[in-house]
This record gives structure tokens, C-alpha cells and sequence, in this order.
């Protein structure tokens, strides 16, 4: 039996239908929305627990009482998922059993039963199989199959981090907290034995969606405003409350939805609003609520725009609003909201962001607060944290746009709202150096295979270059450490014009010589890769990413962009060793990072080193950092190959 990667949730789900609790009251504002989706009663509100149904009743009555009709028969609009449980499931090591939820957590398995018997390993040795440990993800690849299973520190499991897409597939991924992991970390190199069975069960859940239908929609076009609901819930009698995450989010856009109410004529619009509230982003947000009803609404309407609102309203830091797909709707929607929110003194930034429910949408942009990593998936993801008057006043702000957007001529301030996608999320994984181009629903779709991940002696195959050799001088880097490279291939890309804007060219595919037009339909293209194709290179925790006129990116200007980023949100800037090292977040790799620019000739260098769960405060605390891991040595060693 084929062996598919699946989504473990480990809670028994109970039904979606309650009987209705006539102690839950509808929405009045947004300080009374926050503290009761926090509170206790509503234990975190995990998909399938009674907090979760608790907050579904919430919403329905909410939008009842502010006389919003629902999206078809019933504001529940159920989808269907599968939930796999877990009937058994342990772990021997050095004659020491591991017990499944007190001792580790399972986030991906097979789905028939797995019986592993290895060695635990901290590294891969090539042609000895092993279970790996290790505290970094990234370590562990696509494509070893010296990996069995892989083990993963999260630290602790008070921070309940729930990985999206991991770098595995077929086989295991288990979590566990620290105490363990340094119980496991004593039982290297000895013998390993794991047990996993599951039990397929289909289950549904239910978003609640609401909508205001337009006297005449002209162009057959939808807005949605939207929110997920749910959160990770409660563990070991602690509550993890999700005020941030994404309370917030869920009372903008009640908010929202009363000044739509108080303030919208019904018979001036020319488009649909719809007010979405989704299920299960936290567990499986390619999957999830917000993908089911995006599928539906595109297949209904022919636009769909969503404005989702996601950890809003933090009390300290900026205000972003993101896009993952870039449209000339989402674009031109980012900027008018950018504007209008500076305009009323709200601290405002732009800036492409993925891991929300508007990526599964055509066009759509999120709003989040830029802080939000210090707090969600924890404790202290509290009421404490929000500026309820910020949440508010955003919330009007945005009511008071999408009636503006609902009546004016068309949903972009572009002339033109239509384009051709000619990129489509990768349900089909390609071998680096590969692409083809398909077609669906009449829409072509160009895939390419553009990472390749694997050991150093894999590498040096697939690019013929000698790359041990390079890194024997740098002790920091393991022996056969894991290396990945991104190798950039578009169709077309956005071009930065002189006032500003952005227009799509058309390119020709860097695998092919071909524009998208002249590749035949399902037809597998390859060729060999060379170092000269390499626009990010990555090991041992750093990143190097290389620009040039031959090396495609997306955006036109997407060197002057991140350089200029680097430089605005420097908090820290060092001197060290002739170069000057920035301190800054960076929203690409949604943490704080060290960098480095660098130009050489026509090419130009941003090196980076994430600083997750590293404390720092002054020039001292980076200088410390960069001698302990030898980083500028890796990063021109890195800078030397790419050259």
C-alpha cells in the first residue's frame, strides 16, 4: 500500500452538531468578542472539542443579530477532512519505553502501520539507515532514504508549533520536549524501535459564512472578509488562548461586518460580500476550512477577493499587510490600505506573507501584526497583548473600504484585473533541473522543479563541483552536512516601471528556453544544472542569496527591495571584519536575522543567519555570535563558490 503523508490530529473529534446554549450572547463589540473567545469555557477552541462548537454557535448567533443572511441554507457550512487517530504507538531505545502524548507527539506518518527498528542517529552516515534526532527540520531531507524517521526537538510543548509542510515525506515525524530529547540525545548510536498504528477516520467540520448579496453584481465578482476561528487548544492543564491568534482577527471582522451593516447600501454595490469564518487553519491550512471555500466561491464567481485578518492589533510594532499571490487586485488593494492606514496614524508596512487562509485564494492579502512570532502558539498569547482600540479602529477603516471597493467599476485601481497564472501550488514535486506545464479548468499552470536538497556528495553529483573540499577549512560545518539549493524559474515576472508599478512580462522558462505558450502540454523538460543556476544557497543554518541579470526573480527589483528592508529594519548594525553585519527581522524568514550584502561586479550577495530563540541586545551580543559559529568564514566560502 502506498505509503501518503497525512495530518495527525490527536483529539477524539466530537460531533459538529450541539444542542444550542442559550448563555452565549451575540457580538457587541470588540473588547467583549476578545475576552470571551479567551475564555476558559472555550478551552483554546481546537477543531472537535466543545469550544470550538461553542465559537461556531457564537458566530452564527452573531451574524443573525446583525441581520446578515447565511451563504446558502445554514450559516454552518460543513467540509469534510480526514482525521487519523491514533490507536497505538510507542518508542523503545536502549531498553527504555517512550510513552505516545506524555513522552512525544506525532505530526506525520504513514497511513498502515509502522514497525521501525534503526539506530538513532544525530547525523546521516551515506548507506547506514537510521532515526534521526535533531533540533533543526531543515536537516532532514526530502530525499534521504538513509532516514527512516525523524525526531524533532520543539523545545517544549508549551509552545504547540504545528508544522505545515515539512522537508520529509513517507515516514514519521515525531515532536518531543526537551527533557526527552536530552533523554534520547544520552541513547545515541544505540538501538531504536518504533510503533506507530492509526485509524482513518472521515470526519467534517464546518465553517460559518455569511453574506451580503448585491441588488445587481454586473461582473459576477465576490469580496470576502475573513478570519479563522480556531486555535491549538489546551494542553497539560494549560490553556493556550489565542487572543492574538486569532481572536483579534475573528472580532475585525465582526467589527467590520457591523459597519457594513450601519453603513452599506445594499443597492449600490455591484459585488457579493462574503463573511467567512474558518475552521481548521491551525491544523491543516492547505486543507482546511478556508481551501474548501475557496474552491467553491472560484468556481462560482469569476472573481474572488479575500481580505483575511490574521494576529491583528498586537499593542506594540507595525501593522503589515501581505499578499501570497501577487494580482494587480492584491497589489493595488495593499497600497490603498497601506495609504489609508498611515493616513490615520496606524504604523503600517507591506510585505509578502504565505501562512494564512488568503494563500488559498487567486487574489487575496492578509493583515497581521508584524510582532506576532514573539506570542502565538503560547501562554502568553493573552488579552494583555492587544490594542482593542487599534483592532477597532482597523476595523472601521476597512468596512468603510470594502464599500468603496463594492461600488466602485472595478476591484483593482489597474485597468485591467485579469491574469494569466501561469504558477500553481506544487501538489506535484519535480526533480530539480525538470518542469512542465499543465492545464486545469482551462488555466495553464507552469511547474518546475526548483530545490534540490541533499548531502554534500549528492550535490557535488548533480553540479559536478567539489564542494567538501570548499568546506574541510571550516570546522563549524559537520562532515557530510546537508546543503540546498533554490534554483529560480518563472514564466513571467512583475517589472518594476518608472512611477512605481508593476507590470508582468513574459519570460522565457530558464529549463526550456520556452515561453509558456510554446511548451507542449504534460510534457516532462530536464536539463543539467549548473552553480551558475543557484539563486539561494543554504547550509548549516545560513542562507546566501545571489542576484544577477541571468538569474530570474520574480520581481524586477527584488535586490534593491530586500537590501533596502534590511537597512530600514536594522535594529543593530556591527563593523566586523570590514563588513557591516545588520540586525533586523526579516518576513521571509518570518524571524530575526543576522545579514550581510555584499557586491561583486555584476553580482550581488544578501547573506542571512536566523536568530530564532537567540537573545540579542547589542553589537557585543552579535559579535559573540558570529565567532562561536564562524558564520562570516561560511558565508564567503559560500560567496566564493557561487562566483
Amino acid at each position: 500500500m502506498k505509503k501518503t503523508l497525512i495530518i495527525l490530529v490527536t483529539l477524539i473529534l466530537l460531533t459538529s452538531c450541539a444542542a444550542p446554549s442559550n448563555s452565549i450572547q451575540p457580538y457587541t463589540s470588540v473588547e467583549e468578542c476578545v475576552d470571551l473567545l479567551t475564555g476558559k469555557s472555550f478551552d483554546g477552541r481546537r477543531p472537535g472539542t466543545e469550544g470550538n462548537i461553542k465559537t461556531q454557535e457564537y458566530l452564527k448567533k452573531s451574524l443573525e443579530n446583525l441581520n446578515i443572511q447565511p451563504y446558502l441554507d445554514s450559516y454552518y457550512w460543513e467540509f469534510p477532512y480526514t482525521l487519523y487517530a491514533v490507536k497505538d504507538a510507542y518508542i523503545e531505545a536502549n531498553n527504555e519505553k517512550f510513552d505516545y502524548s506524555k513522552d512525544f507527539q506525532i505530526r506525520y506518518a504513514a497511513d498502515s502501520p509502522i514497525s521501525i527498528t534503526s539506530v538513532l542517529k544525530a547525523e546521516t552516515v551515506s548507506g547506514e539507515k537510521c532515526v534521526l534526532l535533531t533540533e533543526d527540520l531543515s536537516n532532514s531531507t526530502n530525499n534521504d532514504e538513509d532516514v527512516q524517521a525523524v525526531i524533532l526537538n520543539v523545545t517544549t510543548f508549551n509552545n504547540l508549533e504545528l508544522i505545515y509542510e515539512p522537508n520529509i515525506k513517507d515516514k514519521p515525524l515525531i515532536i518531543v520536549e526537551e527533557a526527552t530529547y536530552r533523554n534520547l540525545y544520552e541513547k545515541l548510536n544505540s538501538d531504536i524501535s518504533i510503533h506507530i498504528d492509526l485509524e482513518s477516520q472521515q470526519k467534517n467540520e464546518n465553517n460559518i459564512v455569511g453574506i451580503i448579496k448585491a441588488d445587481n453584481n454586473p461582473k459576477n465578482q465576490a469580496v470576502v472578509i475573513s478570519a479563522h476561528f480556531d486555535h491549538i487548544g489546551s494542553y497539560k492543564n494549560k490553556l493556550y488562548a489565542g487572543a492574538l491568534d486569532n481572536a483579534s482577527g475573528v472580532s475585525a471582522v465582526l467589527e467590520t461586518t457591523r459597519y457594513l451593516v450601519e453603513n452599506l447600501k445594499q443597492e449600490e454595490i455591484n459585488r457579493d460580500i462574503i463573511i467567512a469564518f474558518f475552521n481548521l487553519e491551525e491544523e491543516i491550512l492547505k486543507l482546511g476550512g478556508s481551501n474548501k471555500l475557496a474552491e467553491e466561491l472560484e468556481s462560482k464567481y469569476n472573481t474572488v477577493f479575500d481580505i483575511n485578518i490574521d494576529c491583528i492589533g498586537l499593542n506594540y510594532g507595525k501593522t503589515i499587510i501581505g499578499y501570497d499571490n501577487s494580482t494587480p487586485v492584491s497589489e493595488s488593494t495593499v497600497e490603498e490600505l497601506e495609504n489609508i492606514f498611515v493616513e490615520a496614524s496606524i504604523d503600517t508596512d507591506t510585505g509578502e506573507y504565505s501562512v494564512s487562509d488568503h494563500a488559498n485564494f487567486k487574489n487575496g492579502i492578509c493583515l497581521y501584526s508584524a510582532e506576532q512570532w514573539d506570542v502565538i502558539h503560547s501562554e502568553n498569547d493573552s488579552v494583555e497583548n492587544l490594542d482593542l482600540e487599534k483592532i477597532e479602529k482597523i476595523s472601521n477603516l476597512l468596512g468603510n473600504y470594502i464599500i468603496d471597493l463594492c461600488e466602485r467599476e472595478n476591484l483593482s485601481s489597474d485597468d485591467t484585473e485579469e491574469i494569466i497564472i501561469t504558477a500553481a501550488p506544487a501538489n506535484e514535486m519535480l526533480d530539480a533541473g525538470t518542469c512542465k506545464v499543465i492545464e486545469k479548468n482551462g488555466v495553464k499552470y507552469h511547474l518546475s522543479g526548483d530545490f534540490f536538497t541533499g548531502s554534500l556528495e549528492k550535490a557535488e553529483k548533480m553540479f559536478d563541483y567539489d564542494f567538501s573540499k570548499k568546506f574541510e577549512t571550516i570546522p563549524e560545518v559537520d562532515k557530510d552536512p546537508y546543503i540546498s539549493f533554490q534554483i529560480p524559474n518563472f514564466v513571467n515576472i512583475e517589472e518594476k516601471q518608472d512611477n512605481g508599478k508593476y507590470i508582468y512580462k513574459d519570460i522565457k522558462c530558464n529549463i526550456t528556453g520556452l515561453y509558456l505558450e510554446e511548451h507542449e502540454l504534460n510534457k516532462l523538460y530536464a536539463r543539467d544544472l549548473t552553480l551558475h543556476d543557484a539563486g539561494v544557497i543554504n547550509i548549516e543554518g545560513v542562507n546566501i542569496h545571489k542576484f544577477n541579470n541571468s538569474i530570474q526573480r520574480f520581481f524586477s527589483d527584488e535586490y534593491e527591495s530586500d537590501k533596502q528592508s534590511i537597512i530600514d529594519n536594522a535594529e543593530i548594525i556591527l563593523n566586523y571584519e570590514g563588513y557591516d553585519i545588520y540586525y533586523h527581522y526579516s518576513d521571509s524568514y518570518e524571524s530575526k536575522c543576522l545579514s550581510l550584502i555584499k557586491e561583486i561586479g555584476e553580482n550581488k550577495y544578501i547573506c542571512y543567519m536566523r536568530c530564532k530563540g537567540t537573545n540579542i541586545s547589542s553589537q557585543e551580543d552579535i559579535k559573540k555570535i558570529l565567532e562561536e559559529s564562524n558564520t562570516i568564514a561560511l558565508w564567503e566560502t559560500v560567496i566564493d563558490i557561487l562566483e
